[in-house]
């Protein structure tokens, strides 16, 4: 993999962050010699035989990503020495973000990791720092650095400057709420539903998550492309949301009030819910419901696509 223009930035949550590599716009001082693990991953693929000709995959997954990183410092300082050799240890699990530019495309995609080994590899006192570091990122993919945040519900609608567009509601009229009376396009700034579609060009499956905010009573989400639906069994009040974390080997679901107390939603799950709701290969449509057929609420859709390599 070429490195001239390949950036990682280290996070192990206690010495802040770590840059090594260099790029058009950074000059760390650390040079990236060799990398291993970036552009790749292995698979476990668990296949049986048929009676006859041929077989089937029974199981398949990305195993745990080795990455190796092979670096040097541009001098030989004995503090930049034992600054690495305290920031990487496997007590420090961190999160590592790269950066990589090639023919005018920036990629940036993190992962977490852990520490499983850091090799001195000065062979004398007169050559500059140089290591070998090793990490396993348990989780295997690559992911956005940053949340995607899709609304199912939008605002609609503008102020109109006449005095008689302040109207109310009234079971009666034949005008929409907040709208002008003298039928002009103008309305009062409101929420609406609306279902909406998440293209994943990632490389693979993405866990969601997903914000209900009360009042509801029975919220449901559903990706209309797959089937797959999430509801619970239960009344939300003002100032209550339901969040719904789909993470592959960990998934959460729980009830936030405004205090920050949560409480576990997983007694409230209907039968016909399934955990396994992420954001599929290709095209996804995401609606939203509640027992209320005109209740409009704000949900929001978070997600990090997942790629193979960098």
């Amino acid at each position: 993999m070429a490195t001239k223009f390949f950036t990682m930035k280290f996070n192990n949550g206690v010495d802040g962050d770590l840059l090594i590599g260099s790029g058009p716009d950074i000059k760390t001082g650390f040079n990236i010699i060799d990398v291993s693990g970036f552009d790749g991953s292995d698979y476990d693929l668990t296949t049986e035989d048929y009676n006859f000709d041929g077989g089937y995959v029974k199981k398949q997954r990305m195993g745990v990503r080795q990455m190796g990183i092979h670096f040097d410092y541009k001098n030989d300082d004995y503090a930049i020495h034992d600054k690495i050799m305290g920031y990487f240890t496997p007590y420090k699990p961190g999160r590592l973000t790269v950066t990589r530019k090639d023919r005018g495309i920036t990629h940036v995609r993190s992962i977490d990791y852990e520490v499983s080994k850091l090799e001195d590899k000065q062979d004398n006192f007169f050559k500059k720092v140089e290591y070998e570091l090793q990490l396993k990122g348990l989780n295997g993919y690559f992911e956005d650095d940053k949340w995607q945040l899709v609304a199912l519900s939008e605002w609609a609608g503008g102020f109109s400057l006449h005095d008689e567009t302040q109207n109310a509601y009234s079971p009666t009229s034949t005008t929409p709420a907040g709208a002008a009376q003298d039928g002009s396009p103008f309305y009062l700034r409101h929420r609406v539903i609306g279902d909406k579609s998440i293209f994943n060009d990632g490389h693979a499956a993405a866990p969601l998550w997903i914000t209900f905010k009360g009042p509801a009573k029975y919220p449901k989400v559903k990706n209309l492309i797959t089937g797959k639906e999430i509801q619970i069994l239960k009344e939300m009040a003002v100032g209550e949301t339901l969040n719904i974390m789909t993470g592959m080997n960990n998934p959460r679901l729980y009830i936030e009030d405004s205090a920050g107390n949560q409480t576990n939603a997983y007694p409230y799950l209907t039968t016909h819910s399934d955990l396994e709701f992420f954001l599929e290969l290709g095209d996804n449509i995401f609606h939203y419901e509640t027992a209320d057929a005109n209740q409009v609420n704000e949900v929001n859709i978070l997600y990090k696509r997942y790629f193979t390599g960098v």
